[in-house]
This record gives C-alpha cells, sequence and structure tokens, in this order.
C-alpha cells in the first residue's frame, strides 16, 4: 500500500475503505470468523456457527462515520 501511495499520492476516501475492509476480511479468515457485521452500534461475529461474545456481549462500536467505523472493527479483530 505504501509504495501505491508513493507512487499515485493520497487515495480517494472510498478507496481507503475498500482497503480497510480486505484488512479486516483478512484479519476474521486468520482468526477462523466466518461472518463479520454490524447490528445497529454492535459487531456481531460468527466462528463455527457460534457468535463471539467479548464479556458475554457483542463488542459495542462507537465512531458514526464509516471510515472510523472500519478501522474500529479491524481493532477490535486484532484484539481478538
Amino acid at each position: 500500500i505504501k509504495e501505491w501511495r508513493d507512487r499515485f499520492g493520497a487515495f480517494p476516501k472510498a478507496v481507503e475503505n475498500v482497503v480497510t475492509l480486505a484488512q479486516i476480511k483478512l484479519a476474521a479468515a486468520i482468526q477462523e470468523i466466518s461472518r463479520v457485521e454490524t447490528r445497529e452500534d454492535k459487531l456481531v461475529l460468527t466462528r463455527r456457527g457460534d457468535f463471539i461474545l467479548v464479556g458475554g456481549k457483542f463488542p459495542r462500536l462507537f465512531a458514526p462515520e464509516i471510515e472510523k467505523r472500519l478501522q474500529e472493527i479491524l481493532g477490535l479483530l486484532g484484539k481478538l
């Protein structure tokens, strides 16, 4: 990605979102998470047909903007 930025400059927000989404998919696949979705302000993760809960609850999302929300999801996946 760094090489792309060096060559083409800053990415538009839509491209940044697609790159972050690909990172989320990769992080989920590494952890064998088959489904990543949001329901209102909750992150719903599924592994082998079971929900992944943190402290008995779905992780909560706080960021209102999509760009920040995607980064928040990526960060939460990194903590599992």
